[in-house]
Formats: structure tokens, sequence, C-alpha cells
């Protein structure tokens, strides 16, 4: 068993590698069956569809990503699988229809199989920097920190959902588009990416609610209280006024804004109220001292620090370059 373990980690060391289909061809019958459909939408996104049976009882590894940076989104189809993460000495026990995400930087990474089982994943694995382009194209800087949080310092987990599992099948449909496939696998890698975003975004505010002991209602008030300050930043939002307006204390709706949001509700307050300023002198509107009034300071020198704090130049010089 020993041998056919080095043997199988020889072959499969490197599985973002453009020769993979013809590597998994080469392993021989006696130690089981693996089968993999592989797409690449251009060079940054690459899908992996596997189907694996082996003779014997196996712990196949990969030392290490050959220097890449990847964003790896693990589809777990038919069973119960043993996962090793080296990087932080984890184990994780995937379920049965459970997406894993995480961000390999050159980790050491192990799979147990079962003898006569058989494994069913997908796997899509986006470059570190092109995900960060993806989201600096759709989100802003506020809502990208909390998404890199998840994507980028945790292993995430949740249930794969309908929606998943419908364009994971309209992917292995990407042949009939012939000469558009790479478009057409790009397309919905993007739209995949967008769903489990969305997934993740809400799974973890609905769980930290539930660990908050928060009600519908609270949290509703609160997911109402931040598109108030999304549609008006300039608003007094500060003191005790607006926890008092939602039966809660000032300490606990903070702590439940920065759960739930990923970040404290003074910072989304600023993020906003610069956002708008900004939005202000690139369409020539007002001058520097108009937009930081109406963008809800009192005090130009704060304003002025607070903006070059953000965007690394001052509001005068940012109005000039627009």
């Amino acid at each position: 068993m020993q041998d056919a373990n080095l043997y199988l980690n020889k072959i499969l060391k490197k599985v973002t590698s453009d020769g993979i289909v013809d590597a998994v061809k080469q392993i021989p019958p006696e130690l089981g069956t693996i089968m993999l459909d592989c797409k690449n939408a251009r060079e940054n996104i690459l899908y992996m569809d596997w189907s694996m049976c082996f003779a014997q009882d196996l712990d196949v590894s990969r030392t290490g990503n050959y220097g890449k940076d990847e964003i790896q989104m693990i589809f777990n189809l038919n069973r119960e699988a043993e996962w090793r993460i080296e990087e932080n000495n984890r184990t994780v026990h995937m379920k049965k229809g459970e997406l894993w995400i995480y961000r390999d930087v050159d980790y050491t990474t192990s799979m147990h199989y079962e003898k006569g089982c058989e494994f069913l994943f997908k796997s899509i694995q986006i470059s570190t920097t092109h995900f960060r382009e993806l989201l600096s194209h759709y989100f802003p800087k506020s809502q990208i920190k909390q998404l890199e949080q998840i994507f980028l310092r945790e292993i995430t987990s949740l249930e794969i959902t309908p929606d998943m599992y419908r364009i994971l099948h309209e992917m292995n449909q990407a042949e009939r588009y012939k000469e558009f496939k790479a478009l057409y696998m790009e397309g919905k890698m993007v739209e995949l990416l967008s769903v489990v975003l969305h997934a993740i975004t809400y799974h973890k505010t609905e769980r930290i609610a539930k660990e908050l002991s928060l009600s519908a209602a609270d949290e509703k008030s609160i997911q109402e209280l931040k598109r108030q300050i999304d549609e008006k930043p300039s608003a007094d939002y500060g003191g005790g006024k607006i926890a008092k307006s939602i039966g809660m204390s000032v300490s606990r709706l903070n702590k439940s804004f920065s759960l739930l949001y990923g970040t404290s509700m003074h910072s989304y307050v600023i993020q906003k109220r610069l956002e708008y300023a900004a939005m202000l002198l690139a369409d020539r509107s007002c001058n520097v001292s108009e937009a930081a009034a109406r963008a809800g300071y009192t005090n130009l020198s704060h304003f002025s620090n607070a903006f070059k704090k953000q965007y690394g130049i001052l509001p005068r010089d940012y109005a000039k370059k627009c």
C-alpha cells in the first residue's frame, strides 16, 4: 500500500497543471480508476470534475502548490471524505453535498480514500489575483474587506445549493458551444462565483444572527439601518438615538452591526460618506468644502485627513484629476 501511495502521489502531485488528464491515464488499472474532465477559462480559472474509486485504502497527498496562490472551491458530491490541510494542522470532515473554500498558498494537502468507494468531486481554482480583480469590479471597498475575510483568511463550508448544482451541470455541457467554449465557461464560472458569494454572505449573516440571539425583527432593523446609511450617509448616526429607535443598547447594536457586516457602524458610515464625497468631486457638482458639508462633515480638516487615508490623495487633488 505504501508503494501505491507513493506512485499516486507522484502522478497526481500537480493537479493544476495542463498535463493532469494525461497523467491520470498513466494510473494502472490494478490501483483503481480515476476519470477527470478538466476545463480552463483562460489562464485564471480552472474547472475539474473528478470520479475516483481505488482498489485499496489510500492517502493521496500533494506537497505544495508550486508557487501558485489560488482560491480553491471543492464540491463534495456523494460521500463523506477526510481532507487534511497541513498549513494549520487541520483535518476537515467533508459531508456529502458540502462546498469547502480555502486559499491555497503552497500548502500541503491530503485526502483519505477508502477501498472500493467511489468519490465524486468538482473543483474550481481561481488565481487570488483574478479573484481580487473580480471583487474590485463589482463591490465597494467596505464589502470587499468582508468577502476577503471569508475567502482569503478562513476555511469556509456551506451546503451546495440547487443553483450551484445547476451551474455545475451546465458547465459540463460546454463542448456544445464549440469555439465559444472558453467564453461560455468563463461566464458560468463567474455566475457560480456570484452564487457562492451570495450563499456564503447570507449563510454567515444568518449564523451570526443566531449566535447573537437576534430576533427576526432586530435583524431586519439592522438591515434597514444599513440601507439608510447607504442611501443617506450624511445623516447623524451617532450617540444612542439610533440604538434607542430600534430598541437596542449602543453596545449591542455596535457588536451586532460589526459581526453582521464585517466592520463597525462608525467605520461604515465614514466609508459611505467618503464614497459620496468622492462621487460629488468626480461629477464636479461642487467644490471640496461643499462636498464635505453635503457628505456630513462639519470640520474640513477632518474630512481631508479621512479622505486621504481612504483614497491616498487629498480631496482637492482628487478633484483636479477627475
